[in-house]
């Protein structure tokens, strides 16, 4: 029960608390109030979500480099949300007010939707992975999902969290930091998805490598 407990009040600190509190520093002088409601609602659905979706069960966590990586990077939203705000007040509002608008904040927002619907479908699809802060995790029951989103991809939630990073990015009217940020993240869990596809070709061996030939990493056709 207090494992229960303890990854409950830590995952809803991390995501709709702590991010609100910096929306709200940093967006309503950018975003009007109706649209940074909007978005701190979505933040606490993703949240909210993805804790009910993962089975939170103890299993063994595979810890790596990429562990510390992810959380600081995800720690680190604050100095990103700093740095579109900037961009919007000093350089997109002087320079590209045209793209100053709030059709391109609402735009972000829809695919902000759009990349939760993904992440969270993908989140209930998959199924036995469990909260793990960040850390790989696995469970001796484990199988290997291979319908719905993963039927085509073998990482639809981090392509999820991708298009939310590019939705977040254009609801801040930002640029530079909508190449820089997306940038990031892509590195950053690309690596992560090579290191769970080791893992995974440990585990399932022959399954999975057939698998990796008949699907894409991230998004169909494409990569």
């Amino acid at each position: 029960m207090i494992i229960y407990i303890r990854k409950i009040i830590q995952f809803l600190l991390f995501y709709p608390i702590w991010y609100s509190i910096w929306f709200i520093l940093l967006g309503t002088d950018i975003l009007s109030n109706s649209l940074i409601l909007l978005v701190i609602l979505l933040y606490f659905i993703i949240s909210l979500g993805d804790i009910i979706l993962r089975p939170l069960g103890e299993t063994e966590e595979l810890k790596d480099k990429y562990t510390l990586i992810i959380m600081l990077f995800f720690l680190s939203g604050p100095i990103i949300l700093l740095l579109a705000f900037y961009e919007n007040k000093v350089i997109i509002s002087e320079f590209a007010s045209f793209y100053n608008s709030i059709i391109i904040g609402m735009i972000g927002l829809i695919i902000m939707s759009l990349g939760a619907i993904i992440m969270l479908i993908s989140r209930f699809q998959l199924n036995k992975y469990t909260y793990g802060g960040g850390s790989l995790s696995e469970s001796k029951d484990q199988n290997l999902i291979t319908f719905g989103m993963y039927k085509y991809i073998r990482h639809p939630i981090y392509l999820g969290g991708l298009i939310i990073t590019i939705g977040l990015e254009l609801a801040f009217r930002t640029i530079i930091m909508l190449i820089l940020h997306t940038t990031i993240f892509f590195l950053i869990f690309r690596a992560r998805m090579i290191r769970e596809e080791m893992v995974l070709s440990t585990k399932f061996g022959e399954e999975y490598l057939r698998y990796k030939r008949q699907t894409s990493r991230l998004v169909p056709l494409l990569y």
